[in-house]
């Protein structure tokens, strides 16, 4: 079961098909999956800011995300940082 504001985004999301959900709640990215609705998480919208320019450092913005209560396993940060040559 995912929470009313996911449950919400995703039916938003099916009426707009291009639309790009951001969720990090794995259970509603797969229902988003199941439904074959487009979506990431918060670190890729950092990932398209690097690429794009928007962003300089993943690592400072990791930080400051854990710093406010963002939870994020350290494997996946570090795997995440590498993949960005970070």
């Amino acid at each position: 079961m995912v929470d009313r504001g996911e449950a919400e985004a995703l039916a938003v999301a099916k009426d707009l098909p291009d639309c790009l959900l951001v969720m990090d709640d794995q259970r509603a990215r797969r229902l988003a999956n199941e439904l074959g609705l487009r979506f990431t998480g918060t670190l890729g919208m950092l990932d398209k800011g690097k690429r794009s320019g928007l962003v300089g450092s993943l690592r400072a913005e990791i930080g400051n995300l854990q710093r406010v209560g963002f939870r994020i396993a350290e494997n996946i940060a570090t795997e995440f940082l590498r993949r960005a040559g970070e």
